[in-house]
């Protein structure tokens, strides 16, 4: 925290927290989303179980709610092939955090 509050974040780069302060830093931590989830597993010290609770229980929550979301966002009731396409894109971001492709 010290060194996200006096910019020498990037020392600690090697941190498993590094990532999660980087998010609080960047202003983002409350946008990032499956970022941010995956930040925060990486900041949880060895030997503790709940990471993987917190991934599926952000998973389930996504899926459940993206009809949800996706009618706050349109201002309407999203048709199936809207939720489909809204799964599918929430997927492929996810598989991207987990194993990045190479952009060209």
């Amino acid at each position: 925290a010290l060194a996200a509050a006096t910019g020498r974040l990037e020392d600690y780069r090697d941190r498993p927290e590094h990532d999660l302060w980087k998010l609080f830093l960047d202003g983002t931590v409350t946008t990032a989303g499956f970022h941010r989830v995956m930040a925060e597993v990486r900041a949880v010290p060895d030997g503790v179980s709940w990471p993987r609770v917190r991934v599926a229980a952000y998973v389930v929550h996504t899926f459940v709610f993206m009809p949800r979301r996706l009618a706050g966002l349109t201002g309407r009731r999203p048709d199936p092939a809207e939720i489909r396409a809204a799964y599918v894109t929430f997927v492929r971001r996810g598989a991207d955090v987990l194993n990045p492709r190479r952009r060209r």
